[in-house]
């Protein structure tokens, strides 16, 4: 005989999460709303809203962010979360265009509806991780390759001043 499956309520689920993602996060996740809390009676009970900031590298010698880019990934669940998606908004973003900002709101918000069912959070965190990573690691080229042009222009300036200079 099978085992009945027991089905989490909505509440119980995001409880749950949000118990996740303060033990990964730590001191990164800001609850917006302190009755998504597990101690919260369920008559007082709300969706949870959090606020996570996120940044793609730390220093791995002290565990202090590195300030290159950083960015707030603010969630706010409906009551039905995760049967229906999470409103999300990016704030506060530090090395992202406009443009950028735009570009990975959009992929959340098309993630979070393909996720749409199960919890999502830690994902949703996990692509803002991985959508700086790429970002930076685009711009490491071209700002190299700039360094190197100046480095050579100012080389080729200093040449022609001491040329100058014996004439």
């Amino acid at each position: 005989m099978a085992t009945p499956v027991v089905k989490e309520s909505f509440r119980e689920r995001q409880i749950h999460e949000l118990e996740v993602i303060k033990a990964i996060f730590a001191n990164d996740v800001e609850v917006l709303r302190p009755s998504c809390d597990t101690d919260t009676p369920a008559a007082q009970w709300k969706p949870t809203e959090i606020r996570i900031s996120l940044t793609p590298l730390r220093d791995s010698s002290n565990g202090h962010t590195e300030a290159y880019a950083r960015t707030k990934l603010h969630i706010i669940c409906p009551s039905k979360y995760p049967k229906i998606a999470p409103k999300i908004l990016i704030e506060e973003s530090k090395g992202l265009s406009d443009q950028l900002v735009e570009e990975l709101l959009q992929k959340l918000q098309q993630q979070s509806e393909e996720l749409r069912g199960e919890v999502m959070i830690y994902e949703l965190a996990q692509t803002v991780h991985l959508f700086y990573l790429n970002i930076i690691s685009h711009r490491a080229v071209p700002s190299t390759t700039k360094c190197c042009r100046k480095i050579k222009s100012v080389k080729r300036n200093d040449l022609t001043n001491r040329n100058v200079r014996k004439i």
